[in-house]
């Protein structure tokens, strides 16, 4: 064909006829790790706009017409709230990936009226401890609001509006209680999980009223949980710092620890009866250490009662260091009364012993009072967490406070027994409860029955009980206890 016969006009429409016609289809909008692009028309195409982080209550500032979005694509670093009403009304969803067509999706074609562009995973309204957040939107997409513990009758009083709750978040040791009427009528739902989408318990929109509550089974910082059964079951409380000689539950059998906090359990009332340190952020079943635990105290993690000095051993009734305990310096100690632990039964021993590296002193500790012949006795010139792992398998009932080096043997069947310890001046003697048995907390000790007497005026250890007291003139019936006050000297 001979190009040059053809008019250039008619070249020139040729030539326009095989050109591809410019479409919608190849839109330039290729958003960012960190941008969405919104489009017109489904599979990205016809007009479309590029933006970043932001908050579009409405979608006049993007330029783009409202009810008009058919497709997406979202960039890895994001995600984008579209919601189908102005100001994050009415439906709302959380988009991560690239949608070609929003038929497809809850939130359908052509009805997005406001987005908001987050990082990705970014939530609103998390709670922390004793709180619990409220979505209007499920998957916990806002508006929302975080609430403290505590008893909502009418659901808006949280602050998001009647019947608009979708979905619900839990924060650590914190459960909701939901209600589908009003006044806490008609239970529906009692939970400690998240609840994405309420919709599954045809709760979506239809709670009326509900309570924010604490967890007893998990403790927060400083706080212990008990329960009356094992595995944290039964009816469950929580203690924080302090002292409880009695639970008001009864017995426990399990318990469980907050960070930083620590736990003394007991296996009678009042602290008595064997004691254990409990340190560990996870469950225990105490059943297993012991049948029944009735009181406690709950301290601050690594608390050690009793800390002594170079110069001093500290002497505890319990494993683990766990007292009643009382540091003593050189001297001998015939009996635990002698060493100033209060104790119901005197015959209880000293079961742990802490003794500070840099301490020259030593402990001959005797399974015997008195250091007894028939008794073993073993020097300790380092903390001992328990003595029944010791070769004395068993607890001290006497102890020598001694300089290292020096002989720990128990005496001689007929060796004399040690100079008596005389108690002078206005201590006091609490606790006078049988014949030749009294303790006190004022440094002034009697546990051991012996037959010796006291100055004349005291008639302390001699005839009956009643003549024993009669030397003492402060003595009351009613409280059982005498004072060494006016000249009444008492000697063991």
């Amino acid at each position: 064909m001979n190009f040059q016969l053809i008019p250039t006009a008619v070249l020139f429409a040729i030539f326009f006829f095989f050109l591809p016609i410019p479409s919608e289809a190849q839109s330039e909008c290729v958003p960012s790790d960190s941008e969405i692009a919104v489009f017109r028309h489904a599979d990205y195409k016809g007009k479309c706009r590029i933006s970043g982080k932001n908050d579009y209550p409405t979608l006049e500032s993007l330029k783009i017409e409202n009810d008009s979005i058919s497709s997406i694509k979202v960039g890895r670093n994001v995600q984008v709230i579209l919601c189908v009403h102005t100001w994050y009304l009415g439906h709302c969803e959380r988009i991560t990936e690239d949608v070609p067509f929003l038929g497809t999706t809850p939130i359908g074609n052509d009805r997005v009226s406001s987005m908001k562009i987050q990082p990705r995973g970014h939530l609103e309204c998390v709670p922390k401890e004793r709180q619990a957040a409220f979505y209007m939107h499920a998957n916990y997409v806002a508006p929302c609001v975080v609430t403290d513990i505590g008893y909502f009758p009418i659901d808006g009083m949280i602050g998001l509006g009647n019947l608009t709750i979708s979905s619900v978040r839990s924060g650590k040791g914190t459960g909701v209680t939901l209600y589908r009427g009003y006044f806490y009528t008609n239970l529906s739902k009692k939970t400690k999980e998240n609840i994405p989408d309420l919709s599954a318990y045809s709760l979506n929109d239809e709670v009326r009223s509900l309570k924010i509550y604490k967890d007893a089974k998990n403790p927060f910082n400083n706080e212990v949980s008990f329960c009356q059964q094992p595995n944290l079951t039964g009816t469950c409380i929580t203690k924080s710092l302090g002292d409880y000689p009695s639970l008001g539950i009864g017995s426990i059998a399990s318990v469980r620890l907050g960070s930083g906090t620590q736990a003394i359990l007991c296996t009678s009332f009042g602290f008595e009866g064997e004691c254990v340190r409990a340190s560990s952020s996870d469950t225990r079943d105490v059943g297993t250490t012991f049948e029944r635990i009735f009181s406690v105290r709950v301290q601050p993690d690594g608390v050690i009662p009793c800390a002594a000095t170079p110069q001093e051993v500290s002497v505890f009734m319990n494993r683990e260091f766990v007292g009643p305990c009382n540091n003593l310096s050189e001297g001998e100690y015939v009996s635990v009364a002698f060493m100033g632990i209060d104790r119901y039964k005197d015959d209880d021993g000293i079961s742990s012993l802490g003794i500070k590296n840099d301490s020259n002193l030593q402990v001959c500790g005797c399974t015997k009072q008195y250091f007894g012949s028939g008794g073993k006795c073993q020097a300790f010139t380092r903390n001992v967490s328990s003595l029944r792992d010791t070769s004395l398998v068993d607890d001290i009932l006497s102890i020598k406070v001694t300089e290292r080096g020096e002989t720990c043997k128990p005496k001689e069947p007929n060796e004399p027994p040690p100079p008596l310890v005389q108690c002078l001046g206005t201590n006091t003697c609490f606790g006078l409860k049988e014949p030749g048995v009294c303790s006190s907390r004022d440094g002034c000790w009697w546990g051991d029955p012996l037959s010796v007497g006291g100055p004349p005026s005291c008639n302390n250890n001699r005839g009956s009980f009643e003549e024993r007291i009669k030397g003492c003139s402060n003595y009351s019936d009613s409280e059982s206890a005498c004072t060494a006050q006016g000249g009444c000297n008492w000697i063991d």
